[in-house]
């Protein structure tokens, strides 16, 4: 079986992609983490960054603990939750992690917004596109050393 070089470059972006697909979906698997911790406050601050038109993450930050929050756009209803952010309002925030915090729970001014089970399916979903992601360049790869690969043995 002999590849030009080109389809080996593309061979190994391929394998990549697949690699970090089924990673992406592997971690997704895991149940929601134990144990969870709370900050309450009001919001000092909050940062929607939208690099193409869209809200990608939403930054938050809480006082007086001070620490700062994303919400990515993955746990869905990016928009609404914007539309709750406003300096002064009370919050609650469920996060794993005291490092680097993870949000897993979501309650502005008493509403709400996400809860840790519905952030864990939220992250699910996303888990499965990477795994749709895995198996097409997997399929590629196939295609590419089984057909492409004979055609120029021949």
């Amino acid at each position: 079986m002999q590849l030009s070089r080109g389809q080996w470059i593309t061979a190994a972006f391929s394998g990549a992609f697949a690699l970090f697909g089924f990673w992406s979906f592997a971690i997704t698997l895991a149940p929601v983490p134990e144990p969870l911790f709370h900050d309450a406050g009001v919001i000092s601050s909050g940062e929607a960054r939208r690099p193409r038109g869209e809200i990608a993450v939403i930054w938050i930050r809480v006082a007086p603990s001070g620490r700062q929050y994303a919400y990515p756009n993955i746990l869905g209803n990016a928009e609404g939750v914007w539309n709750q952010i406003e300096p002064g309002r009370p919050i609650e925030v469920t996060y794993s992690n005291s490092r680097d915090p993870e949000l897993w729970g979501l309650e502005v001014s008493g509403s709400s917004l996400i809860t840790p089970q519905e952030a864990h399916r939220a992250r699910r979903k996303n888990g499965l596109w990477g795994m749709a992601i895995g198996v097409a360049c997997l399929g590629f790869l196939f295609y590419l050393f089984l057909v492409e690969g004979r055609r120029h043995a021949a």
